[in-house]
Formats: C-alpha cells, sequence, structure tokens
C-alpha cells in the first residue's frame, strides 16, 4: 500500500501547484516515498527533498510557458507570416487608419493652441477684461473693446476686491526713432507700472517691480531690442516717440522681455511708462485682477451703482461688463478689438472634421479585419481541433490587430513630425504638441480598437463547430447588417466632408465675385497719417497727380474693409437727441466717391468749398470739439441711412437738413448734398450698416492715391520719394487696397483648403477601404462568380450582383448625412449676411462622387479576377 502523504506536505503542494501539476507531484513524490519507512527520519528528510524539488520543476515549467519564447512568440511568428502573406489588405488598412490618425494629431495640435489662449498667464482665472457698452438695453449696438471714461480709474477705490488695475493706451501706430532710424511700431502702448502683477513675462534684463515706475521708461521685447540696437546693449539706451503732431517724447529703455506669445489675444512689441495721473485718460484697454474668481459676480451686481455715482450724466445707459482674458480669443468680436479674434465655431468645425476622419477609417479598420475573419473558418477549425481553446482564440486574435494597429500608430507618428512644420508655415502659427491628450487618445485606440477587430472573430468564429469550420460551411451573407450599418456610417461621414467643403467653396467664391459697390483695385493706401500730412493733403493731391502714373488723391477716416466704428445720431429739424436715428460716421474728403468709383444715386458729392482752416498747435479736447460743432457742413448718405430717415426716394433726400449727435460732440445743421448707392465697407459677412459721410480733417486717417494699372511698382517708388522728401521722420506705411480687402477673407480662404484636404484624405480612406472589402469578397465568393460566368453570366450582371450590398449602404450613408449637413452648413452661412444657398448641387457631385468611388474598383477588381472556372473549381 502506498504510504498517504502528511497533511502539511498536501497543503504545501497545493498552495505551490495546481490542477494537473498538483496530481502529478502528489503521484510522484508518493512513489519516491513508497520504499521508505513511513515515521523515520530518512522518510522526512527525502520527503522534503524531493516535494521541493518536484515543485521547483512545476514552477520552471510553467514560467518557461510563459515566456515569449514559448506561446506567444509562436503566435507572432504566425501572425507576421499571416500579415506578409496578405501584405496588400494589411498595407490599406494600416494606411488608412494612420493618415487619419495624422490629421487627427495635426488638428488637435491646432485646436489646443487655439484653446490655449492667455492659460499662460499664472492668474488668468482672476484677470478680466473690462468692456464698455454705450447702451445697457442693447447688448450687441455700441459694445466696445477699451473704454472712453476717465473715471474708470476710479474702480480700485470703489471695489476693494480689486487686487490690480492696468490701462493700456496710446494703443495707435507709434511711430519711434533710434538715432537716424525712423521705425513704426503696432501694439505698442504706454501702460500702468502695475502690468507686470496682472500679466506674466519674462524679463531679460530689468526688475519687472521698478521698469515703469520711473516717467519716461520704455520696456522693449527681445526682437524688438535686436531691430533697434543690433547686438548692443539696450539697457539705458533712448528711443524718440513722435506723436501725430511730430512732438518728440524721449525715453530710456529699462527692460527687455521676452517675446510675447503667440497665444495671446494681447500682443506687446513695446511699453512705455504713463508719465502722470493727468496722462491717464483717454480711450484705453482696461484689465483688472481680482482677489477672487467668485469676486466678478460682486463686481457685475455693484457695477450700476458705481457708474451711478460716479458719471457725470445722471441718465447715463453705458455699462462696464467683466470679460474673462481666456473667454477673448474665441468667445469676443467688439468693437475695436485689439486684434482679430478667431471663432469657436470655426475651431470646432475643424475638430469635429478631425474626429469624423478618425472614425471613418477606425470603422474601415474594423470592416476590413471583420471581412478577413471570414475566411479564417478553417484556420480557427485547426486551432480548435488541436486544443485551443476560446480564450486562446481571443489572444491570437487581439494580438494581431495589435501587431497592426502598432505599426499603423508608427506610421502616424512619422507623419505627424514631417508633416507639422508645414501646418505651422501655413497657419502661420507655433503649434505644440498636447500630450497629455494625444496619449489618451491613442492609450484608449491601441486598447479599444484592437479588441473591437477582434471581437468579431473571437465571439462568432470560435463557436463554429469543428467539422464545419473546417470544411469552411459559412454562410457569408448572414449576419451582414451590422456590416452594412459601419460601411454606411462610414459613407455618411465621407458625403458630410465633401458636400461641406463643396459648400464652403460656392461661398467663397461669392465672397470673392460679388460686386462691393467700389473699385479697390489700383488704389495704394498709405496708413495712419501724421497730423501735417492731414493738414496738407492739398498739396499732396497736387504733388502726386503730377507725377504720370497717380490718376487722383483723396483721404478717408476708415479703409474700405474696415468696420466703421464710429458713430452718430441724425437728427431732423426740431428732432430732440433721443430721437435720431443711428448711423455711421466716415470721414472722407470730397473727392473720395469718384475716386472709389461709387455710384451716386442722387446729387452729388461734398463740394470743395467747404474748406476748414487747420487747428492751432497746443489746441485741447475742448478746443477741438468746439471747433468742430461750429464748422458748416455738407452730408452724403448711403441708400440705406436715407431710406432709414424716410426717404425710399434717394432724390427725395437732396436738399434736407440735418444735424449730427453723439455722447462726445455736435456737427452743425447742414443739406444732404448727395446720396450714394449702398457699398461693403465690411465683408460681406455683416449687412450694410447706414452710413453718413463728413468732412473733417482732423479725423481723416489714410491717404488714398489711385495709380495705373500699367506700372504699379513705379508708382509706388515715385510716392515713396515725394513721401521720403516731405515726411522724413515718418515712415511711409504703404499697402495695396485690394490686398487688404482679400485679407478680410483669408480665414475663410484657410478653412477651405483644410476642407479640401479632409475630403481628399476622406475619399482616399473610402476608395482603400471600398478595395479592401471588395477584394476580400471577391475572393470569399469566387467559386460562386465562376459558376455564374461558366451558366451564362455575363460582367453586367455580376457587377449588378455584387454593387447591391454597397449601392444600399451608400443609401444609408445618403439619408443620415443631408439632412446633417443641410443643418450644420445653413447654421454656417447665416453667419454671413450676404452668402449663397445651400442647393442641391453639392449633395448631387456628392453622390456621384461617391457611386464612381463604388463602381470603378469594383469594375476593375471583378476584370481582375476573371480566371481559367477550371482552377477555380478543382477542389470541388
Amino acid at each position: 500500500m502506498k504510504p498517504v502523504l502528511p497533511r502539511f506536505a498536501r497543503r504545501f503542494i497545493a498552495w505551490m501547484a495546481t490542477g494537473r501539476d498538483r496530481e502529478i507531484i502528489e503521484g510522484d513524490l508518493e512513489e519516491a516515498l513508497s520504499a521508505t519507512t513511513k515515521g523515520t527520519f530518512r522518510y522526512y528528510h527525502l520527503m522534503i527533498k524531493e516535494m521541493f524539488g518536484l515543485v521547483r520543476l512545476s514552477l520552471l515549467k510553467r514560467k518557461q510557458q510563459r515566456k515569449p519564447s514559448g506561446l506567444y512568440l509562436n503566435l507572432t511568428k504566425v501572425i507576421f507570416r499571416n500579415l506578409r502573406r496578405k501584405w496588400g489588405y494589411s498595407l490599406i488598412n494600416m494606411l488608412g487608419l494612420g493618415v487619419s490618425l495624422t490629421v487627427f494629431g495635426l488638428m488637435l495640435a491646432y485646436v489646443t493652441h487655439e484653446f490655449s489662449y492667455d492659460r499662460f498667464h499664472q492668474d488668468h482665472q482672476r484677470t478680466f477684461r473690462v468692456t464698455y457698452q454705450e447702451n445697457a438695453e442693447e447688448p450687441v449696438e455700441g459694445h466696445w473693446a477699451r473704454v472712453p471714461l476717465d473715471w474708470v480709474n476710479l474702480m480700485p477705490e470703489y471695489f476693494p476686491q480689486v487686487e490690480a488695475f492696468v490701462r493700456f493706451q496710446s494703443f495707435r501706430f507709434r511711430d519711434i526713432r533710434v538715432g537716424e532710424q525712423a521705425y513704426r511700431e503696432q501694439f505698442a502702448f504706454a501702460v500702468d507700472a502695475d502690468v507686470f502683477d496682472v500679466f506674466d513675462v519674462q524679463f531679460k534684463a530689468g526688475d519687472p517691480e521698478s521698469a515703469l515706475r520711473q516717467p519716461n521708461s520704455a520696456v522693449l521685447t527681445e526682437s524688438i531690442a535686436r531691430k533697434y540696437f543690433g547686438d548692443e546693449n539696450p539697457m539705458g539706451q533712448t528711443i524718440r516717440s513722435l506723436d501725430s503732431g511730430g512732438q518728440e517724447i524721449n525715453y530710456q529703455v529699462t527692460g527687455i522681455i521676452r517675446d510675447f506669445p503667440a497665444n495671446s489675444h494681447l500682443s506687446i512689441n513695446l511699453l512705455t511708462s504713463i508719465n502722470s495721473d493727468d496722462d491717464r485718460r483717454g480711450w484705453a484697454y482696461i484689465y483688472i485682477k481680482l482677489q477672487e474668481v467668485s469676486d466678478r459676480e460682486i463686481l457685475s451686481a455693484q457695477m450700476g451703482e458705481f457708474i451711478v455715482a460716479h458719471s457725470p450724466d445722471p441718465e447715463t445707459t453705458a455699462m462696464f461688463n467683466l470679460q474673462p482674458i481666456a473667454n477673448i480669443h474665441l468667445k469676443s468680436d467688439l468693437v475695436r478689438e485689439i486684434m482679430p479674434n478667431n471663432r469657436l465655431s470655426y475651431i470646432l468645425i475643424f475638430l469635429v472634421a478631425s474626429i469624423f476622419l478618425l472614425v471613418v477609417a477606425s470603422i474601415n479598420f474594423a470592416n476590413l479585419n471583420t471581412v478577413q475573419s471570414l475566411g479564417r473558418a478553417r484556420e480557427v477549425g485547426v486551432r480548435k481541433f488541436l486544443g485551443g481553446s476560446r480564450s486562446h482564440l481571443s489572444r491570437y486574435f487581439y494580438l494581431e490587430a495589435q501587431v497592426m494597429f502598432s505599426g499603423t500608430l508608427l506610421m502616424a507618428v512619422a507623419g505627424y513630425g514631417l508633416l507639422l512644420p508645414y501646418l505651422q508655415q501655413f497657419l502661420g502659427l507655433n503649434l505644440k504638441p498636447n500630450y497629455p491628450i494625444i496619449g489618451i487618445t491613442g492609450l484608449l485606440l491601441t486598447l479599444g480598437l484592437p479588441w473591437i477587430t477582434s471581437l468579431y472573430p473571437t465571439q462568432w468564429l470560435s463557436r463554429l463547430e469543428t467539422m464545419k469550420a473546417l470544411k469552411q460551411q459559412i454562410a457569408a451573407g448572414k449576419n451582414a447588417t451590422g456590416k452594412r450599418l459601419l460601411v454606411g456610417l462610414q459613407f455618411a461621414l465621407a458625403m458630410m466632408l465633401i458636400s461641406s467643403m463643396l459648400i464652403t467653396q460656392r461661398q467663397f467664391s461669392f465672397l470673392q465675385q460679388k460686386h462691393l459697390g467700389f473699385q479697390g483695385e489700383q488704389v495704394l493706401a498709405i496708413r495712419h497719417m501724421p497730423d501735417q500730412a492731414k493738414q496738407e493733403i492739398d498739396f499732396l493731391r497736387e504733388t502726386l497727380t503730377r507725377l504720370p502714373e497717380i490718376q487722383d488723391v483723396s483721404a478717408v477716416m476708415e479703409l474700405p474693409g474696415n468696420a466703421v466704428r464710429d458713430g452718430i445720431a441724425l437728427l431732423k429739424p426740431g428732432q430732440e437727441p433721443d430721437e435720431g436715428t443711428n448711423v455711421d460716421i466716415q470721414i472722407v474728403e470730397p473727392n473720395f466717391p469718384e475716386l472709389m468709383s461709387m455710384t451716386f444715386a442722387a446729387g452729388g458729392p461734398i463740394p470743395y468749398a467747404t474748406t476748414y482752416e487747420s487747428m492751432p498747435e497746443g489746441s485741447d479736447v475742448t478746443d477741438i470739439i468746439q471747433t468742430i460743432s461750429s464748422r458748416k457742413r455738407h452730408y452724403v448718405l448711403n441708400e440705406t441711412a436715407a431710406s432709414l430717415l424716410g426717404w425710399d426716394d434717394p432724390a427725395e433726400a437732396i436738399g434736407q437738413l440735418i444735424s449730427g449727435n453723439n455722447f462726445f460732440y455736435q456737427l452743425a445743421e447742414g443739406p444732404i448734398v448727395g446720396v450714394v448707392k449702398d457699398y461693403h465697407q465690411e465683408s460681406l459677412r455683416a449687412a450694410i450698416d447706414p452710413v453718413v459721410m463728413v468732412y473733417e480733417p482732423i479725423w481723416l486717417g489714410h491717404l488714398l492715391i489711385r495709380a495705373n494699372l500699367r506700372d504699379l511698382m513705379q508708382s509706388v517708388n515715385q510716392v515713396e520719394e515725394v513721401w521720403k522728401a516731405h515726411y522724413p521722420g515718418y515712415p511711409m506705411d504703404l499697402t495695396f487696397l485690394d490686398q487688404e480687402l482679400n485679407k478680410l477673407y483669408m480665414q475663410e480662404k484657410k478653412q477651405l483648403q483644410l476642407l479640401q484636404v479632409f475630403s481628399m484624405i476622406a475619399m482616399l480612406i473610402a476608395v482603400l477601404g471600398l478595395v479592401g472589402l471588395m477584394g476580400y469578397a471577391l475572393k470569399i465568393r469566387q467559386k460562386e462568380l465562376t459558376i455564374r460566368k461558366v451558366l451564362g453570366a455575363n460582367l453586367s450582371s455580376l457587377v449588378q450582383l455584387l454593387a447591391r450590398e454597397y449601392l444600399l449602404s451608400l443609401l444609408i450613408g445618403i439619408t443620415v448625412a443631408i439632412p446633417v449637413v443641410w443643418w450644420g452648413m445653413k447654421q454656417w452661412l447665416d453667419y454671413y449676411a450676404y452668402h449663397t444657398n445651400i442647393g442641391a448641387s453639392s449633395f448631387v457631385i456628392s453622390v456621384t462622387v461617391l457611386f464612381l468611388l463604388i463602381m470603378v474598383p469594383l469594375v476593375w477588381l471583378v476584370l481582375r479576377s476573371d480566371r481559367n472556372p477550371a482552377e477555380v473549381l478543382k477542389d470541388d
């Protein structure tokens, strides 16, 4: 009789080994102890020795089985052999998903950049811009990004929650002289010394606490300092700033900061000190930092009391609002923004489009793997016959999908690194990858997508009876509903991108072709004239028109293409100020309509007899306002303004008397001398506003020069010589007006180009996916199609038979895509006051393109699969 093992030995073996290993160890141990007397020292010594030896062998065996050189290494070899054997389908699958991952990563970098604006400031959540609203009851009209009221400076005294208060003023172009060199700088502000307590900047030289404390101090960015002083040390150097009247103010450089980040709504090139409390006045961009984020609600609730307490007008309707600085770039479009902001809807369009591409490619990846698995029933049967369990098959198919996805991921990373510099150049931005989001997305796809693609062969093929699997007795047409829905969704997403691209192209063509009501070609513009040039317009006109290439010279307050943000209420005789009609006021030279080739609906331009003496030097704001109010006036309206005033027939307006009134000044009563046909002062995103044209040389801002088309560059050179001869201290900021008008739609142009790229990639992925699906379907149904051909079926009938399934999926995609695109593009087009119609042609073209993407590869694959029936049917 075999000795029975002691209880402690059986427990130890059960703890160290399980299942079949436990039975083998116990049996071998009992056999070794059978020749030894139980209870003796030799018995226990031998038992312990043999027991530990056998357990050790069992553990080594299990460890060896878990090594890659065992099962998993073998599986990996088999997987690579399968991929090599089906390299065409594998490449198609990996290429489609890899391209979409690359595009998704690039768009994610762009979207992340747009959402990162002003978030690099440590206290951005507590920092707000104070905006000015002329009428609190009208939240859209007259909402300014800057504030004109000097008593806004009292906010820190009234609100203890305000930790810091900063003004950015003198925001127009600054003319700077360094030695004999003259420069014109944008984003050059006069600011309070506490500016560095609100905005985070990195100092390369100087102390942020004292840099702007002293009068006539200046802080430069690195690039500006390099431009002014080269390799010299700029600290302590002197720069001279010229105001519009030609007066020079010397500033000493007391600090150098790193160039301001591009992801900021507030760009900075140069900062100068505000030299006294008396200088802290006029229009300014106001920023405050609160002690707590929640203090915003307190200030907003008490803002009305603050205005009533400090406004000289007890009946004022003005209001101050607080904008979080991190929201300005994507959610603000106020009057006189520092820089044009982007729109949140544009960013969401790109994000959704890139997600669409990723979903299309993921569906394509899953579809191809699923269809390929239909032909692997015999392989599954062999594995089951040799003892493979469902868990073994699951690991095998998951590992295969993981290997393919890993290769795809490497391809996407390489494409991302290669294309990112080109996207940065195209957008003009310094994009930085968002590694956390990219990492999370990559991890989810790495874990999820291979699992999804391996789910079908694991759950369905592994359930087949072994003999049926070995005989490949599988109805390939069963359970095809899910595949049709996936392919239909792929078609729907591709159609959404193609249709959206076509509608965007149509709108962009509409924007470029629509006549604006004036001729901007051949017009040169010198922006931001100094006061001396404004006072010498007649001299400039006479001098420049002597040149053979110059036809005419005029001046205007706001260049065509830029919004006229200044308004005034026009009053008929006997009307009170609050009864007036609000219109935009455009200050022009009398010959401005003629130079711009505008058409008069009635009357004519302001007579040249309306001339004014220039303001004496040293005139203050009060003197200027009194002078403006006392001057004789003639008015020109556009058709919209005339209609608002009650004259639907422009001829009725000629000779009528009107005057102007706003919060700051009044214009004397005078006759309407002309009504011009409506023209688009702004982009076609905005409706035509009512406009009154008035001649007032004090407010003229830009010189306009119409040149001959024969030699524009010669015209530019001649104008530049005249300018340098008469205004050597002021750089000539010259541009072509038509180029400025084209910039209005630069955003739409880039958007269209990106959508075109998305659409081409979507079509590429669709083609690759369809070729893969059709090719594999033809391989599976090769014998069926051969028999049909033997029985007399021609090419047309075979194509119809095979196309039926894909055309049904296309119908599903069309049904889903059309209403979504119609609704989404209608919302986008409604942003434009003037836009094209959606129409049916975009959808017809999209459907035609997708139909061809189905039929052309299908016919090609059918022709390519034409083989000798004897070779195909030899196994049967």
